[in-house]
């Protein structure tokens, strides 16, 4: 059996009322097995001061995979993720 499974998310977070700037803790920040896997988690996204992840109000993530039984007991899996955060 082979089965393909396709993700594709996009996240804005913008200010409320006179805020400009989203708080660090509401910004996002990609990498790890929920976002891009292959990355340390949090380890992707606009950098600051001293090359420190920042985060982003902007994020785009497209995750494909390709999962295949190789026999009863293994399945073979292989993925693609692409992604970035942006601040715009």
């Amino acid at each position: 059996d082979l089965i393909w499974a396709s993700n594709v998310r996009g996240s804005i977070a913008r200010g409320y009322g006179r805020t400009e700037v989203i708080p660090i803790s509401q910004r996002y920040f990609l990498g790890g097995q929920n976002s891009l896997r292959g990355f340390t988690r949090n380890q992707i996204g606009p950098r600051g001061e001293n090359s420190t992840i920042a985060g982003g109000d902007t994020a785009v993530v497209l995750n494909n995979e390709l999962q295949a039984d190789l026999s009863e007991s293994m399945v073979g899996l292989l993925f693609l993720d692409v992604g970035q955060a942006f601040l715009v």
